[in-house]
């Protein structure tokens, strides 16, 4: 059951307006059997928009877990390098995203999820450089509730949506805990760090408790700055992955059942 990417809110900035800042929810659906995200950056006028589609392929585990093993191997160090590896999951750095060169990703494949976080500036017309932030996350979904209780760890990623510090690389521990009884899951993003200066974020812990979870299995709690989504992915609720925004950061996550 594939699902169309979850991706966060987009943060925006100009470099020809001063304190210029916008953020854009994307439009996902599906055209012609295409899963597609519909964006829209900013062009040399405040009020007006570029929009663009991105176009996301079936997910296929087996291909992406070859590719993962192939830069395990060093034969593909040239497109990403590995970042480091915690509770099982391996995050991966490309330079060269999806938009151009001028971005970069930060993410983590699974065996039936996969999550990421895509910083990054894009020259407009008459010279104005737009700069943007997101997180996303997609995978095979299981389709149902978990029938018991039960503990996912692994990783998240993420970058400050806005400050001086936006587009630094944030690194942390992910925990998420259902619950059969109220069909609730709490999530906790713990020991986060700043990467790029190798030291503690001035928010090392995000929490987000007794959140709802859908009979597809599904879950989704606040709205704007300040929500998760995420949904369980694989046979018997194997992987959790999905995004969330708190405090100031944008990011993404993954787990593995214990």
């Amino acid at each position: 059951m594939d699902k169309l990417p979850t991706i966060s809110t987009v943060y925006f900035e100009r470099s020809d307006t001063p304190g210029f800042s916008r953020t854009v929810v994307p439009n996902c659906g599906v055209v012609d059997g295409t899963n597609y995200c519909q964006i829209s950056f900013p062009d040399s006028t405040n009020d007006r928009f570029i929009s663009y589609a991105v176009s996301y392929e079936e997910y296929d585990s087996d291909e992406e877990a070859e590719a993962l093993a192939a830069l395990e191997d060093g034969a593909i160090s040239d497109l990403a390098r590995t970042i480091l590896t915690r509770n099982g999951i391996t995050l991966l750095e490309n330079i060269d995203g999806n938009f151009g060169p001028n971005y970069r990703e930060y993410g983590a494949w699974m065996d039936h999820s996969a999550f990421a976080v895509e910083t990054g500036h894009g020259l407009q017309e008459s010279g104005v450089t737009v700069t943007s932030r997101s997180a996303q996350a997609r995978g095979d979904l299981t389709g149902s509730r978990p029938a018991a209780n039960a503990t996912w760890r692994g990783l998240m990623v993420g970058t400050p949506a806005r400050g001086a510090r936006r587009d630094n690389l944030l690194q942390g521990d992910a925990t998420l805990t259902f619950t059969a009884d109220d069909n609730q899951i709490d999530a906790t993003f713990s020991d986060i760090v700043d990467l790029d200066r190798n030291a503690p974020h001035s928010v090392e812990e995000v929490r987000f408790r007794n959140v709802p979870v859908a009979a597809d299995g599904t879950y989704a709690q606040g709205s704007g700055s300040n929500r998760i989504e995420g949904g369980f992915y694989g046979t018997n609720h194997a992987e959790t992955a999905g995004i969330f925004e708190q405090r100031n950061i944008v990011g993404a996550y993954g787990a593995k059942r214990e």
